[in-house]
């Protein structure tokens, strides 16, 4: 006889679920962590509405996914769904772009299927938030640079006798591997100009988003004035380095949000990088390879590393980290690192998925285990581990002592 009543696991993923629910909508929609548990118990009540065969299956069979959102925006249906506020029609579409009518409902299937757009009638659509971003130029050119490497991973582990990418410093890159060339990501990102303006406007757009997260924007991931601003004696000393900063965003939220806080602000990139930016006078601008030689401001209140080790192999972020030690004044000067950190347990599927992809240059996310594996063998003392209103982690360490590598 079959069951009449839903079975014990899909009631008891619905009481998780309900339970994470309304912890989120009692509390402030600024904290990460009962959102990200509520995913995950939404993700596990899914799952017990399938059979293992069918959650098998659809597994199996989401490599098709990628391709149809590469179809779809090369061939103008993602820009056309995206053009009005009113649904169209795959026959509208297929005039519009030349695709046949038969191969754009398929696709759109799988779209609509995977939440990009909205099916609004039979073979009608409707664009949303997704399928808008999805649809921008920078992501569809970032998408492209991006797949190469992925699609051929497999290739390139079995290749190495499936080591850890990055674990051997003379081994070539997913990166390198999947595009057959011997530039690394960076090196490729720097020939291709497109490419490129793509990676600075997505990156620019994740900054405006973390931003909104805080009151005073990224001022507020640390606190500067509290931690930072009683080490400061005097206007000629630096209190904040932003190594490898980009454009400078830290500084210039913490400038103009503390106005408190004194001492130099000084940030640092390759010549390239710092050649069009523009930040107040008082954001002094250095060119550094972090890389090449040892950090030359020594004795600084902060040194700060934002999204910068999650790029690099274990071995190019002890090179960083050793870069940096002797510059830091042994219980004076601040050592902090902004970026994820992997839970020991039930990571969630973004963040899974974004360490196979900083794989493709030998870098990754890390645990709080292997982040203070790493910084103790580097010669720093790692302090603490703060959460933040984003995905980002605040890591606070300081320099032990020092130390001679062999």
């Amino acid at each position: 006889m079959s069951s009449t009543g839903p079975s014990d696991d899909l009631q008891d993923s619905f009481a998780r679920l309900s339970a994470a629910y309304d912890v989120v909508s009692n509390g402030p929609m600024d904290n990460q962590t009962p959102l990200l548990n509520l995913r995950e118990a939404a993700s596990q009540f899914f799952k017990a509405t399938q059979t293992p065969q069918e959650a098998a299956r659809t597994f199996a069979m989401q490599n098709a996914v990628h391709p149809c959102y590469r179809a779809a925006a090369d061939c103008g249906v993602l820009a056309e769904l995206t053009k009005g506020p009113t649904p169209i029609s795959a026959e509208q579409l297929a005039e519009r772009t030349g695709a046949e009518q038969r191969l754009i409902v398929r696709i759109m299937r799988v779209l609509t299927g995977s939440g990009v757009c909205e099916e609004v009638g039979e073979e009608k659509y409707s664009h949303n938030t997704t399928s808008q971003l999805l649809a921008n130029p920078n992501h569809i050119q970032h998408a492209k640079f991006l797949s190469p490497a992925i699609a051929r991973l497999p290739e390139y582990l079995y290749a190495t006798s499936y080591q850890n990418p990055g674990s051997d410093p003379l081994s070539s890159t997913p990166f390198q591997f999947g595009n057959s060339t011997p530039l690394d990501f960076y090196q490729a990102l720097g020939t291709n100009s497109s490419v490129r303006n793509a990676f600075d406007a997505i990156m620019r757009g994740r900054v405006i988003t973390e931003r909104s997260k805080y009151k005073t924007g990224l001022a507020s991931i640390f606190d500067f004035e509290g931690e930072v601003g009683p080490l400061i004696k005097s206007p000629s000393d630096v209190a904040l380095v932003d190594v490898g900063g980009s454009r400078g965003h830290v500084l210039e939220d913490v400038l103009k949000h503390l106005p408190g806080l004194k001492g130099r602000l000084i940030l640092q990139d390759l010549p390239a990088g710092l050649k069009n930016v523009e930040l107040p006078e008082k954001i002094e601008l250095m060119p550094y390879n972090f890389f090449e030689s040892e950090q030359p401001i020594e004795g600084a209140a902060c040194y700060l590393f934002r999204q910068i080790f999650l790029n690099w192999s274990d071995a190019k972020a002890l090179q960083i980290l050793r870069n940096t030690h002797k510059a830091l004044k042994v219980r004076h000067s601040i050592l902090l690192i902004m970026e994820p950190v992997l839970a020991p347990t039930n990571v969630p599927i973004t963040e899974a998925l974004l360490d196979i992809q900083m794989s493709q240059m030998g870098g990754g996310l890390r645990t709080q285990r292997e982040w203070r594996h790493l910084l103790l063998e580097a010669g720093f003392e790692p302090c603490r581990f703060l959460p933040s209103n984003s995905e980002q982690t605040i890591i606070v360490a300081f320099r032990r002592g020092p130390l001679i590598w062999r």
